[in-house]
């Protein structure tokens, strides 16, 4: 699942509950208008207002070149905007690299009652 933010403007103000979201692991190569990535699950690329609970988010892992990976991914997308008052919580997470990778940008993003192993800042799992 992809929230982007700039392309063509704000998104956000949904929910995302009670999904299975598993084994993302293709490889997509960089092109001209995106770097490479693999094994992202859901990602809020500058999304706002978004509720990511209740879902079962396992087997997210790279096998390929990729900027970053994750079950679940908030982060600003290349310089774009920030990703703001989004909320990962609730949330069953297993084999992911990392489970959760926030990059630190944007206010208000919480992250909480997640059973997880692993994330990016370490502070995110329970």
């Amino acid at each position: 699942m992809l929230v982007l933010a700039d392309a063509p403007g704000p998104a956000g103000n949904f929910g995302v509950p009670g999904n299975e979201v598993r084994d993302n692991m293709r490889s997509c190569p960089a092109t001209e208008e995106a770097p490479p990535l693999s094994g992202v699950g859901v990602s809020l690329f500058g999304g706002r207002g978004v509720e990511v609970t209740g879902n079962y988010i396992a087997g997210n892992v790279p096998t390929g070149p990729t900027i970053f990976s994750g079950g679940v991914v908030v982060k600003r997308w290349l310089g774009g905007t920030a990703p703001r008052d989004n909320s990962v919580a609730a949330n069953n997470f297993g084999r992911n690299k990392p489970d959760i990778f926030w990059d630190g940008s944007g206010p208000n993003n919480r992250f909480a009652t997640n059973n997880c192993n692993t994330s990016v800042p370490a502070r995110l799992c329970r």
